[in-house]
Order: structure tokens, then C-alpha cells, then sequence
């Protein structure tokens, strides 16, 4: 407990003052495009500085898990699979959706794929890119595994909570949010690439948002 101490001190140093922030209102625009990449990435910068996060972190990143090629492999495998996945278990709604050209509704296509993927970026950065990576260095694969996944959750979960009209569709949320986390991570470990989880991710939350948005 110990050893993984310092990250889960930083993990929830990180959700309070997050928390603190979404307290106030803003539109997604300002906290996903503004505020998270400065607050998130900002405070961990920070602790970096502080060497409150070992500089040996970000030495492991870059050299074992920002892999770019081959190009299939980390880039197209992962959208095929989060489009199979998300066509599995949303292919009832996909069946009503009716896509307008209208300039409008293009520029909030535009908008939610900006957004969506500025997300995926911020949130693969600190959830894998640091945290995994450094809990890597703290105890085993197995163990790790878990807590970046319990982690996730946690950081989801009070916009899950407050979204959920009851509490068997917060359990269902929050399965599936395990099993999308998992999927992102299992992505950055086979393919040790930073960039394919941030397409799975993108590509999810980007689907997610066009569903939502049609």
C-alpha cells in the first residue's frame, strides 16, 4: 500500500480540486477544452516539477508506450473495434437516427469530435499515460490493471450518479464504463502506444456524442 501511495494521493489531490471546479457551472466547451487540460495536465506538470511524480514516468512513456507504427495496428484496429462494440450494443438506436446536413447541425458534429477527442487526450494522458505507467513501476500487471479501472470509475462517477435516473442503470453505467476502461487500457498495454488509446477513447466518446446529438 505503500508503494502505490504517492499516485493514489495525487490521483484524488487531482479529483478534488476537478471536483471543486465543476461546482461552478461552465459549458462543456469551456471545462473540456479549458479547463481540464489546464487543471489536469497544469497540477501534474507541477508535481513533476516538484519531482512529486518520478521523472522516471515520463521516461517510461516515452519509451516503451508512444509506439506509432504499424500504422494498422495502432490506428485503424482500435476504431474498428470501439465502431464494432459501439454497433453491438447501440444498434437499436442507430436504427431511428436521422443525420441532417444543415450547417448547424454539421458544426455540432465538428464541435462534439473536438470535444470528444480533447477528452480522450487529457484523460488517456493522466489515467494511462501517467498513472498506469507509474503504478507499473509501484507493484504488478494485475494490480495495476484494477486500480487504473477502480480509478476510472471513481473519476466518472459523480457525473454518472447525477445522470442516472436510478441505481440499476447506475450499476449498468458503471459496468460498462469497467469494461471501456479495461478495453483502453488492454489497447495501451498490447499495442504500447499512448496513441491508440487515445483513438479508442476518442472514437468511443465521439460516437457517444453524435448518438446523443441525433
Amino acid at each position: 500500500m505503500k508503494k502505490i501511495l504517492p499516485v493514489l494521493l495525487w490521483w484524488l489531490a487531482l479529483s478534488l480540486i476537478w471536483g471543486i471546479f465543476r461546482l461552478f457551472e461552465s459549458t462543456e466547451f469551456i471545462s473540456e477544452l479549458i479547463a481540464k487540460p489546464i487543471i489536469w495536465l497544469g497540477f501534474s506538470a507541477i508535481l513533476f516539477k516538484l519531482k512529486l511524480i518520478p521523472e522516471s514516468v515520463i521516461n517510461d512513456l516515452k519509451s516503451f508506450y508512444l509506439t506509432k507504427k504499424p500504422f494498422f495496428k495502432i490506428v485503424i484496429l482500435p476504431i474498428i473495434a470501439m465502431l464494432l462494440y459501439f454497433i453491438l450494443i447501440n444498434f437499436r438506436q442507430l436504427a431511428v437516427i436521422k443525420f441532417e446536413l444543415a450547417p448547424v447541425a454539421i458544426f455540432l458534429l465538428i464541435l462534439t469530435v473536438v470535444i470528444n477527442f480533447a477528452t480522450a487526450i487529457i484523460e488517456e494522458i493522466i489515467y494511462r499515460g501517467i498513472m498506469y505507467v507509474w503504478l507499473l513501476q509501484k507493484t504488478n500487471e494485475v494490480i495495476s490493471f484494477l486500480l487504473v479501472q477502480l480509478l476510472f470509475l471513481l473519476g466518472h462517477l459523480p457525473i454518472l450518479l447525477l445522470t442516472s435516473d436510478s441505481i440499476s442503470s447506475a450499476l449498468v453505467r458503471s459496468f460498462f464504463i469497467l469494461l471501456l476502461g479495461s478495453i483502453h487500457t488492454g489497447i495501451f498495454r498490447l499495442n504500447k502506444s499512448l496513441y491508440s488509446s487515445i483513438i479508442s477513447h476518442g472514437v468511443w466518446n465521439t460516437l457517444i456524442g453524435i448518438l446523443l446529438l441525433f
